[in-house]
């Protein structure tokens, strides 16, 4: 006996709700942080949403796996990332024994055993502005950590562990060298990092047992 194509439709109908609520997607909602527009939560992890805080200054960037593409009215640089764990040097994810143990990513998820870290770029007031983010992951393992900067690394500062979510850190440099933003140029010396090696072991690539995040 044939089934009713009305019957029929109410079953899948059925099971396919019955799907929503039993197999549920695992895809999360992200909220914006109450007083930092370009900032969400989904109460688990950060996310930094570089493409809005640009447009917030009317400008345009292009966030990938690998690399930064800031673009603005005379700017168009693109800033590619790497990383160094341990000195071990990697791209943007390192992994250690199957596990991942350093990620340069937007998503920022702290106390997950995971060292988090990302750099959000624009540029006003003729000056480069670099936010550097961190997690508490980082403060635990590694301690403290240091931004060094400039077309040849002739900037640094010890990173200020400003808390703009728990366990999520942020500090901010400014560097006037806008030139290294320009069209024109190469960007290999964009160059923007954070480590907890000391300036000078970082400057001279002497970063066995150390860890960093890079984009240059």
């Amino acid at each position: 006996m044939e089934i009713d194509k009305r019957i029929l439709a109410v079953l899948l109908a059925f099971i396919a709700l019955a799907a929503v609520f039993l197999f549920p997607s695992g895809k999360k909602t992200f909220s914006p942080i109450e007083g930092i527009p370009y900032l969400y939560t989904d109460g688990a992890s950060v996310l930094v949403n570089s493409s809005e805080e640009c447009a917030s200054y009317g400008t345009r960037c292009y966030v990938e796996r690998s690399n930064t593409r800031y673009r603005d009215r005379g700017f168009d640089a693109t800033l590619f990332t790497s990383g160094i764990y341990k000195g071990n040097r990697t791209g943007a994810v390192y992994a250690s024994s199957g596990k991942r143990v350093l990620e340069i990513s937007q998503y920022i998820k702290p106390s997950d055993g995971v060292i988090n870290g990302y750099i959000s770029f624009s540029v006003r007031d003729g000056f480069i502005v670099a936010k550097a983010f961190i997690d508490d992951d980082w403060k635990k393992l590694l301690g403290n950590a240091t931004i060094v900067w400039g077309g040849r690394w002739e900037h640094s500062k010890p990173f200020e562990f400003n808390e703009v979510y728990p366990g999520v850190y942020v500090d901010t440099v400014y560097d006037n060298d806008t030139s290294r933003f320009l069209p024109n140029r190469m960007v290999s010396d964009g160059n923007f990092a954070v480590t907890d090696a000391s300036p000078d072991e970082f400057r001279k690539g002497a970063m066995d047992g150390k860890t960093a995040i890079i984009y240059r």
